[in-house]
């Protein structure tokens, strides 16, 4: 009887660990190589570079359909390189890769009558053909370069269409202060949050996430409002928080937040006082009456 036991609560622990280990926390690159008159061209070496790749390099090499597609990339920018022998080599630049999106590369191969390589310069597509997932990455460059409360709530509202909050963020006043959202109809307690995978939703406040977190710690922030994943729980917004990674290279980065007489103001002025005689409290950094 207890080996029944011990047995079932294996398999419990099994079926709740694997949706957990199933969410998407990387991205992917989807490479299609074609020659001049259209054609699929197989058997073509692919190779990605990045910083974020541990061992700085991976390849593969196109199928009969002319595709090969690396899946589980960590989300940074990535270097797409063809070779095939008779073909010039082309060099795919600032390829950027984000959480829980594919990049489709369509490439195309000319024939060389010397050995020289072309580099394609220019933006990664910004959208997933893929999939029918409607959502919005806040990078790390987004967050880092956004006025703000410094947390995750006080972009949200502003950055991902259709979404609504419950309390708005105005030049950071309600920074530290968890905020509960909606969109496309759906109710903020059929919210779900993810954080590498693991789910962090407050089961006392259900659609809320469970902890404040380090704004300085994230790589990649999904917003999913609709069409998600078919690992995500619920119907309603997907917050899908991905931290950095370490790569090939050691580095590492302090971040100092400063808060001036020069970056605060008020809206009352010798008029208002006037009237309504006022007291600056410097604890408070405002004027009582």
């Amino acid at each position: 009887m207890n080996r029944v036991r011990v047995w079932l609560s294996a398999m419990v622990m099994m079926a709740i660990a694997i949706p957990v280990s199933a969410q998407v926390q990387t991205g992917s690159i989807l490479v299609r190589v074609s020659d001049a008159q259209g054609g699929a061209v197989p058997g073509v070496s692919v190779t990605l570079s990045s910083p974020v790749l541990v061992s700085g390099t991976m390849a593969g090499v196109t199928d009969s359909g002319g595709v090969n597609r690396f899946p589980s990339l960590q989300p940074g920018i990535y270097s797409v390189k063809l070779e095939l022998q008779g073909f010039r080599t082309v060099v795919r630049e600032n390829v950027q890769v984000v959480v829980g999106q594919t990049v489709p590369l369509d490439l195309q191969l000319s024939v060389a009558t010397v050995a020289e390589t072309v580099t394609v310069t220019g933006a990664s597509p910004v959208v997933d053909t893929t999939t029918a997932n409607t959502s919005v990455n806040l990078s790390e460059q987004l967050l880092q370069n956004t006025p703000g409360g410094r947390d995750i709530w006080s972009l949200v509202e502003y950055k991902v269409p259709s979404l609504l909050i419950t309390r708005p963020d105005v030049g950071g006043t309600s920074g530290g202060l968890q905020g509960v959202f909606n969109a496309r109809g759906t109710t903020s307690a059929q919210n779900t949050s993810y954080l590498n995978g693991i789910n962090v939703g407050d089961p006392a406040a259900i659609g809320a996430a469970g902890f404040y977190y380090d704004f300085d710690a994230f790589d990649d922030i999904q917003v999913s409002t609709g069409a998600h994943d078919i690992t995500v729980p619920t119907s309603g917004v997907f917050l899908n928080m991905v931290t950095k990674s370490g790569g090939e290279q050691w580095r590492g980065r302090t971040t100092f937040a400063w808060l001036g007489d020069a970056t605060q103001t008020q809206n009352i002025d010798d008029e208002l006082l006037r009237y309504f005689p006022a007291q600056w409290d410097p604890k408070l950094g405002i004027h009582v009456t």
